[in-house]
């Protein structure tokens, strides 16, 4: 089993995970980015696991923790408009990045353990 800290969300009970196409390990794949519990790549099911499979955050995961979230979603790297264009291009509806940017900069993270 492959192990990495990072962040999903969960709408409907549903896994949203950008976080997997590119890990904090020198940026490797585990799958596709998650929509809705499929993987946008294949179009497949996800069959990824998550939950905590260790105790704590690494050092990277941590700093990230730290960062805002909308300096996160800002500076996501190789993507116009960082995560918010990619938001753009797999939800199924409108997007308009500046209000859902203004909506969500300010998020907090919080750090949940099962």
């Amino acid at each position: 089993m492959f192990a990495f800290d990072h962040s999903w969300i969960l709408v409907d009970e549903k896994k949203i995970d950008l976080a997997a196409a590119i890990t904090m390990q020198g940026g490797l794949p585990v799958s596709g980015p998650i929509v809705f519990d499929r993987d946008i790549r294949t179009g497949q099911s996800s069959d990824l696991t998550y939950g905590v499979y260790k105790s704590g955050l690494d050092s990277e995961a941590n700093m990230i923790m730290n960062i805002p979230f909308g300096v996160y979603m800002d500076n996501f790297p190789d993507e116009k408009n960082g995560l918010w264009g990619v938001l753009k291009k797999v939800y199924p509806g409108e997007v308009d990045i500046d209000s859902i940017r203004e909506i969500y900069s300010n998020v907090e993270r919080r750090y949940v353990r099962d």
